[in-house]
């Protein structure tokens, strides 16, 4: 078994502190070092130091492990701006440094920090727990580095080496616990608790996410802080440059977990985090691929998920159990996903890799005992036979593929590959097996930073740009440590499937509902708050008052959500109706305009009594005028007839026969103008356009209000 490893120095009060600070100064980590630097070269009471004194200096005051190289790097720094001169290694203090100001900034950090465990000692007090102000922040710093991103910071690498656990006892799953593995603990452990304290450390980082606090901000500059300092102890080494990694036709192999959490099997922060490496990977014109075993492990993690659900049970990886809720357990969707995950991964450019066939001649030169390995794993660890077996493969298959070089820890020139684990301990286990087997010539070039493994957030650290993408990222991972520290125990899943089982047969009403549906964050939350965290608070009358709370809490989700659809729906239907009278409009109006000669038709019609008026009054006169050539008696009768006519024609029945002849040509006419210059935009509204252009055109209204006249 591993030895306990704490990740910061507890006893250094500016351990979190310091992490925060460095983030201030994202785009230039080294800017910061050489303020721890000159802070301590300026408080001394001697002007002269050594540059081994003066990182000992910062250990001691900040907890923090400077590399020689970066001192190396902050150095000219410091005589840039006149605070020291060098002299081979001693170092003479020639100028001086707003200390006040930086203890004001590092008080204001300490008072955010003191605030920040208060708040969550009350937070954890809610749920019956009593912590001390250390152990709170101990808890706190678990959940901020579940990534094991502090070793290098603050430890020297010699001190990272695992050792036996004769001295220090076995972990205990509290310590061990990951998001990549099953709890090392037997189901039926009574010492096992109920609830973790990082449980409640997770709920209480999440809550704080998004509130736009002081105390959200200092969680995530630590966090910053913390990815931009392994980013700069990795750039930087006695011999190279501050330029960005070259890694361009790189092959990084990813590992079980990461594959599942492309394809969406996992919460959104782990799915967002991965696909934000992926990014960085193909943007730096790297090549991910995956091995055969890798992928047998994948279709595995399906299977077991597949058979928990078609067993009415919930999945017991926890990735892949918040993948099921999202699917709403859904075996088909589950079979669908598994059938498809190669094209899947295809899709993303991420391929699958055969092993190589090695000669004997590169296993003795660039080799050591597979076998040997996987013994040595199996023995350090509680994983699955089959887990450990295709690990030490992975390990070994790409140590022998970068032929035994770790002059960088992948990329360069050389196109160094790397196996990508998002399981820190598999880095441990790794430089565990190195330090134990100091007689194997082919890996005694294995330390913290050149190792055939690395871990994902490891090598964000490694390929990110922190000035552009620190907090975002940085948040990003905070949020994925928050939730991974969210998996309930399996005395938890145990003791919720007997209940529900017994609440089933007691309870006809309940016996319907699909056990993984009980282990919805939704419920989990309910059953915390109900319980108080306290394991006697978990009954069956409990649980029920829990469900019928849920429920009455769905219905409102599901009203609210009805009403918001509604809502959406009349909104959508506002616009959709504005912009169908927007189209209708524009076209009436300028159909309105192209009436023709049915126009000239309808006006004659309209004003043919008043034409004939005209003329018969033409006739008269003309009668009149020739009334002597005519006699009177031929005068009088044309007269007549003229007055005759001109009643006949003037009458509304005349009037209304005409138009009654006209108005349908008219409108036919008109009607077959309008389909004939519709745009394609227009075309589903014909019927309402052409309706409306008859209904809104003055000549047409009066000819139809002529036509229907009594």
């Amino acid at each position: 078994m591993l030895c306990k490893m704490v990740v910061i120095n507890m006893q250094n009060p500016n351990a979190l502190i310091a992490m925060a600070h460095v983030s201030l100064n994202a785009d230039n980590p080294y800017a910061v070092f050489a303020e721890f630097f000159k802070y301590c070269i300026c408080t001394n009471a001697s002007d002269s130091m050594m540059i081994s004194e003066v990182i000992d200096a910062v250990n001691t005051e900040f907890g923090l492990f400077v590399p020689h190289h970066i001192a190396m790097k902050c150095l000219p720094q410091l005589v840039h701006d006149e605070i020291i001169s060098v002299n081979g290694h001693e170092i003479l203090r020639i100028g001086a440094f707003d200390t006040e100001g930086f203890d004001k900034r590092k008080r204001e950090y300490q008072e955010t920090e003191s605030a920040l465990i208060n708040e969550l000692i009350c937070y954890v007090a809610t749920y019956g727990r009593e912590w001390a102000p250390d152990y709170a922040r101990e808890q706190l710093i678990k959940v901020l580095d579940k990534n094991h991103l502090a070793y290098d910071i603050f430890f020297h690498e010699n001190d990272t080496t695992l050792v036996d656990t004769a001295d220090t006892g076995e972990l205990s799953e509290d310590e061990i616990a990951s998001a990549d593995e099953e709890p090392d603990v037997d189901d039926s452990s009574e010492d096992q608790p109920l609830f973790r304290d990082s449980l409640l450390v997770g709920k209480f980082v999440q809550s704080l996410l998004g509130s736009h606090s002081i105390g959200e901000d200092y969680l995530k500059r630590v966090c910053e802080g913390l990815m931009v300092c392994v980013g700069a102890y990795q750039l930087a080494h006695p011999n190279g440059n501050d330029v960005h990694p070259s890694i361009a036709g790189t092959a990084f192999f990813f590992d079980t977990r990461l594959l599942l959490r492309l394809l969406g099997c996992a919460g959104t922060a782990a799915v967002s985090a991965t696909k934000e490496l992926v990014k960085m990977i193909q943007d730096g014109g790297g090549l991910i691929y995956y091995y055969p075993h890798t992928q047998e492990e994948v279709t595995r993690a399906f299977d077991d998920a597949i058979c928990a659900l078609e067993n009415n049970l919930p999945p017991r990886d926890y990735e892949m159990q918040q993948y099921a809720i999202s699917i709403r357990n859904s075996v088909s969707i589950m079979r669908a996903k598994r059938a498809s995950l190669v094209n899947e991964l295809a899709k993303q450019n991420i391929l699958l890799r055969r092993l190589n066939d090695y000669s004997d001649a590169d296993r003795i030169r660039f080799g050591f005992d597979y076998d040997d390995l996987c013994k040595f794993m199996l023995s350090k660890l509680k994983w699955d036979t089959r887990t450990t077996e295709n690990d030490a493969r992975s390990l070994w298959e790409t140590h022998m593929r970068r032929q035994g070089d770790y002059s960088e820890y992948c990329g360069t020139s050389k196109k160094l590959c790397v196996f990508v684990t998002s399981n820190p301990r598999l880095v441990e286990i790794a430089l565990a097996y190195h330090g134990a087997r100091k007689q194997i010539r082919n890996i005694q070039s294995w330390q913290g930073n050149r190792l055939p493994v690395i871990t994902d957030a490891r090598l964000t650290c490694r390929l990110w740009e922190p000035a552009a993408q620190g907090e975002r990222l940085s948040l990003l991972y905070l949020t994925a440590n928050a939730v991974a520290a969210q998996c309930p125990t399996k005395k938890y899943y145990n003791r919720m499937r007997e209940l529900v089982e017994s609440l089933g047969q007691q309870v006809p009403e309940y016996a319907g509902i699909h056990l993984p549906a009980y282990f919805d964050d939704n419920v989990t939350d309910a059953v915390l708050k109900n319980t108080k965290g306290q394991e006697e608070n978990l009954n069956i009358s409990m649980l029920a008052s829990t469900i019928e709370e849920l429920s009455e809490w769905k219905a409102k989700e599901q009203e609210a959500i009805t009403n918001q659809v509604v809502s959406e729906r009349e909104e959508v239907s506002a616009k959709y109706n504005a912009q169908t009278k927007s189209i209708i409009d524009g076209a009436v109006r300028e159909a309105k305009g192209k009436m023709g000669l049915a126009r000239v038709v309808l006006k004659v019609c309209l004003w043919l009594p008043n034409i004939l008026a005209v003329v018969a009054g033409l006739i008269s006169w003309a009668v009149a005028f020739s009334v002597d050539s005519l006699g009177a008696l031929w005068a009088s009768v044309i007269a007549l007839i003229v007055l005759v006519i001109t009643q006949i024609v003037s009458s509304n029945f005349f009037v209304k026969g005409i138009i009654n002849f006209a108005l349908p040509w008219a409108e036919k006419r008109l009607t077959k103008q309008i389909r004939g210059s519709l745009r394609l935009a227009e075309e589903p509204y014909a019927e309402t356009i052409i309706e409306r252009t008859l209904e809104q055109t003055d000549l047409i209204t009066k000819c139809r209000a002529l036509s229907e006249r009594k």
